[in-house]
């Protein structure tokens, strides 16, 4: 059976609030009577663990598919940068001698390394490709389009891959605060009938206070004397 460090229920983590709650779940009915604890309180305690686990397997699964996304954005971004980088010595190779094209299309410089910058540089040469002097295009059609295939499908993913949970994360925060709430009530209306230092409060989810020494209580009459 878990043991735990203290009663500063706002500060568990995860795993603490879900030992807590378990225990309490499975010892409820046998002090609810011994306890008199209060219906409301058994009803809360004897459902609090499920629902803290299903919201807690609702988030790890969305942790897990958040991060397939993830890797699938960083999959297509090199995608679209290798692409990127191969149009750029196309580019170059064919307007080497012509500084003014290359400054026009962005690619007289280095390829940044942030994320969003590489993007905006890809973003430049897709609306000045074509020559708006002789209506013509400085890099084939099929490259361009293809260009823009990558570059439209790994924004939409990294979009897609960042996007917060909201309602998941506000369902998760509300159950943690409201448990914290009830075992609060809970410990508050059991230190009634024990002290801080029974045993037996480990079977409600509860930190036991450790006992004081002899040495301790001696210490203590020496200094009353």
């Amino acid at each position: 059976m878990p043991t735990f460090k203290d009663n500063y229920f706002t500060n568990d983590n995860y795993i603490t609030r879900t030992d807590r709650l378990e225990i309490l779940q499975e010892y409820i009915d046998d002090w609810k009577g011994t306890l008199a604890i209060p219906d409301h309180l058994v009803d809360w305690a004897k459902i609090a663990a499920d629902r803290w686990k299903e919201v807690r397997e609702k988030m790890q699964k969305y942790k897990e598919e958040r991060q397939k996304l993830i890797k699938k954005s960083n999959d297509l971004d090199e995608d679209v940068f290798n692409f990127y980088l191969k149009c750029k010595r196309l580019l170059k190779n064919q307007y080497g001698n012509n500084s003014k094209v290359q400054r026009e299309l962005g690619i007289d410089k280095h390829f940044p390394r942030k994320r969003n910058k590489k993007f905006v540089v890809i973003k430049h040469l897709l609306e000045r490709n074509k020559n708006s002097l002789f209506e013509e295009e400085y890099l084939a059609p099929e490259f361009i389009n293809k260009l823009m295939k990558l570059y439209q499908k790994a924004q939409e993913v990294y979009k897609t891959a960042h996007k917060k949970n909201v309602p998941l994360l506000k369902e998760q925060n509300r159950i943690y605060d409201n448990d914290s709430k009830k075992l609060r009530t809970l410990y508050s209306w059991v230190l009634m009938f024990w002290e801080p230092e029974q045993p037996y409060l480990i079977q409600l989810g509860f930190a036991v206070k450790p006992s004081k020494s002899k040495d301790e209580e001696s210490d203590i009459d020496d200094d009353l004397e």
